[in-house]
């Protein structure tokens, strides 16, 4: 395999590894193309049941007119103690 493709795997099960941080990549459109093991065990979501799924569908922004003028996403990781 040549290096470049070596490191670009590398690097993709590196990201797809992190379970400490959600990491997760969006289009332009918002819809989710990629979703780490921190997005899965931080949102809840396995990467089957969200990807090429909108972004919207998670926490959506609305002005007085309900109308979409964003969108917001609070993360945290629970501790051992959280959990219970």
């Amino acid at each position: 395999m040549e290096k470049k493709a070596l490191l670009e795997k590398l690097h993709n099960q590196m990201i797809s590894e992190i379970q400490d941080y959600a990491i997760i990549l969006l289009d332009l459109d918002g819809t989710i193309l990629s979703w780490n093991k921190g997005a899965e065990k931080i949102q809840g979501y396995k990467p089957n049941e969200i990807l090429n799924q909108n972004f919207r569908l998670i926490t959506a922004l609305h002005d007085d007119n309900g109308e979409v003028i964003g969108f917001t996403k609070l993360t945290k990781e629970l501790s051992d103690h959280d959990k219970y």
